[in-house]
C-alpha cells in the first residue's frame, strides 16, 4: 500500500505516547510529583521535587521529554540530554561528540533513543550514543529530527525542509505535506496505535500506510 499522508483540520485529539513523550514548553527547571486534587492544600504529603544543574542536568531549561520502554526518562535541553536513574541526571555520552546544537529527542521503538545533534543522528541508551550513518543518494543533508516507525524504518525531517524514510540505512525522499516551514520546531510524535502525526502551518497531517 502506498504512503499517503491525510489532512486534518482540527488539532490531534486522543491517545498519546504514554508516560512523558510529548513536546513541552521550556522549563526553569524540571519538576516531577504528584499534583493535589482541587481544593486540596499543599502541605507535606504533597512535594515537588525540583531538578537542576545540581542534579545533573545539563542546562536548567528542558525543552522535551520521552520515556524508552524500559521506563528510563531523558530530556533534552539547549547544552544536550541526559537520563535520569530515579535519584540523579546523567548527561548522555556522545561518540563522537556533535560540535552543534541537539534538535531533537524521541524513542526509539525499543530500550533506546534516537537523538539528532548538530545535523547527525545518534542512537544509544543509558551507555552511550553513537552516529548513525545514513546513505542519501544525492548526497548527505543535515537533520533536525527522527522518529522510529515499525519494522525499524525512520521518518527524518532535514534542514532542506524535506522528509525522508530510511530502511536498512538508506533514505529515500517521500512527499511532504505543505506548511513545512522550520523542521527544527516540527511538531511530529507516534501515537500507541503506531500512526506518525505531523502538524505543519497548514494543518495536522497523519502517514497512512507503506
Amino acid at each position: 500500500m502506498p504512503t499517503r499522508l491525510r489532512s486534518t483540520g482540527c488539532a490531534l485529539a486522543g491517545r498519546v505516547r504514554r508516560g512523558l513523550a510529548g513536546l513541552i514548553g521550556p522549563w526553569a527547571a524540571l519538576a516531577v510529583g504528584a499534583v493535589p486534587a482541587a481544593g486540596q492544600a499543599i502541605d507535606e504529603e504533597w512535594r515537588w521535587a525540583a531538578y537542576t544543574t545540581e542534579s545533573g542536568l545539563p542546562s536548567g531549561q528542558v525543552v522535551d521529554i520521552a520515556e524508552t520502554a524500559a521506563g528510563v526518562t531523558w530530556v533534552r535541553t539547549p547544552s544536550g540530554v541526559a537520563w535520569f536513574d530515579e535519584y540523579l541526571w546523567h548527561a548522555a555520552v556522545f561518540e563522537p561528540p556533535p560540535a552543534g546544537p541537539v534538535t531533537s529527542l524521541d524513542v526509539d521503538g525499543r530500550d533506546g533513543v534516537l537523538v539528532v545533534a548538530d545535523g547527525r543522528l545518534y542512537q544509544g541508551d543509558e551507555r552511550g550514543l553513537r552516529e548513525r550513518e545514513i546513505l542519501f543518494a544525492e548526497g548527505p543533508v543535515p537533520l533536525a529530527a527522527a522518529l522510529a516507525l515499525d519494522g525499524g524504518t525512520l521518518l527524518l525531517t532535514g534542514e532542506d525542509l524535506r522528509l525522508h524514510l530510511v530502511t536498512d540505512g538508506a533514505a529515500e525522499p517521500m512527499p511532504s505535506p505543505p506548511g513545512i516551514v522550520d523542521a527544527r520546531s516540527l511538531p511530529m510524535r507516534r501515537t500507541l496505535d503506531g500512526t506518525c502525526w505531523l502538524a505543519t502551518t497548514d494543518g495536522t497531517f497523519a502517514l497512512e500506510g507503506r
